[in-house]
């Protein structure tokens, strides 16, 4: 293979692309590398996701609104793992108490107040 024909992953799935894919075969990303700037819905920290009511992220704990706001890339892993399970989380400071349904949860603040949380149950859906 010539040195010009080397593969590159996918952004946002990790396939392998050849020289010339301009769309990725696997989960059709553009492949563009473009960094986005745009923090509705997300955190100004660690860019996750928050739920329309959280003040608080659950996986860094910073407040809505508050954060770094650096450029970031939208990507998606692809994750080979265990089933997803209903994680119960409990809140050591308000008491608030919710379920996330994934393979592996990264909560670890409260969504209300920001403290810690510790997980009080974990169990297959299945």
């Amino acid at each position: 293979m010539k040195a010009e024909e080397k593969f590159r992953s996918c952004y946002s799935c990790g396939a392998m692309l050849g020289r010339h894919d301009w769309r990725c075969p696997c989960c059709g990303s553009t492949n563009d590398g473009e960094l986005l700037v745009d923090y509705r819905g997300r955190c100004g920290n660690c860019t996750s996701l928050l739920g329309e009511e959280d003040r608080y992220c659950r996986k860094c704990g910073t407040k809505r609104g508050e954060g770094k706001f650096a450029p970031y890339r939208n990507v998606m892993q692809c994750i080979y793992g265990p089933r997803p399970r209903v994680h119960k989380y409990v809140c050591t400071n308000c008491q608030l108490t919710w379920e996330v349904f994934a393979m592996v949860s990264d909560v670890r603040y409260c969504t209300q107040c920001g403290q810690k949380v510790t997980e009080i149950k974990s169990e297959d859906k299945y």
